[in-house]
Parts: C-alpha cells; structure tokens; sequence
C-alpha cells in the first residue's frame, strides 16, 4: 500500500518529527480505508443509488421499445 518512510540517515533512529509525519500518513490512509468500507457496508444507499441510476435509464429504452411495437402493430394490422 504505502512505501516505508524514507530516513535521512539510514543508521539512526526516526526523529520525533518524522515519527509525527509517520503517524499522519497512516491516520490519513486508515481514514481513507474506513471511509471506503463504510460506503460499501451501507448497502441501502447503494441499493438506491442503482436504482435511481436504473430509473434514469428506463425510460428511453421504454420509448425505443414502444415505438418499435406501435411500428409493428402498424404493418401488421
């Protein structure tokens, strides 16, 4: 996920102000983390969403579809 963080020098211990900058990295990936998997256990609104982005789409496929039947229905009768 993350690269280890890089240190000025490699024999020394972190400093305490990379230590900080080391805490801040991960408090800001875990929230991203737990953001994404919130979104994804609430699955009502997922449900919804899908639903409202279905709605949108049907009815232009319900007038492609009825102006193929009244098409039909006019050359067969």
């Amino acid at each position: 996920m993350t690269q280890p963080h890089q240190r000025s020098t490699p024999s020394s211990a972190p400093t305490p102000k990379e230590l900080r900058e080391q805490v801040e990295q991960n408090r800001h990936e875990l929230g991203q983390t737990v953001e994404a998997l919130a979104d994804r256990a609430d699955v009502k609104t997922r449900a919804r969403e899908k639903a409202r982005r279905r709605r949108s789409v049907l009815p232009s496929r319900c007038r492609t579809s009825c102006r193929t039947r009244s098409r039909t229905r006019s050359k067969s009768q």
